[in-house]
């Protein structure tokens, strides 16, 4: 019915791309927001949720992207 083919990897360089051996990785940062939320946000969030929401979830994330940008 239907026939797969077969994916040939091509060359980086025969796509005019740059070899991967100069390239520099960073190392990623929680972003700083611009307003004050140590009482959270009003009607809507607590500190506590806040913390959780934006601050620890930033972390996590970060530390992911980090360990991934590195390799492991």
């Amino acid at each position: 019915m239907f026939r797969p083919r077969l994916r040939v990897p091509r060359l980086a360089s025969g796509l005019g791309l740059r070899s991967t051996v100069n390239a520099r990785r960073s190392i990623h940062h929680v972003p700083e927001l611009q307003h004050d939320f140590s009482q959270g946000v009003p009607n809507l969030m607590s500190p506590g949720g806040f913390a959780i929401a934006w601050t620890e979830y930033m972390k996590l994330t970060v530390e992911k992207l980090n360990a991934l940008t590195v390799g492991m």
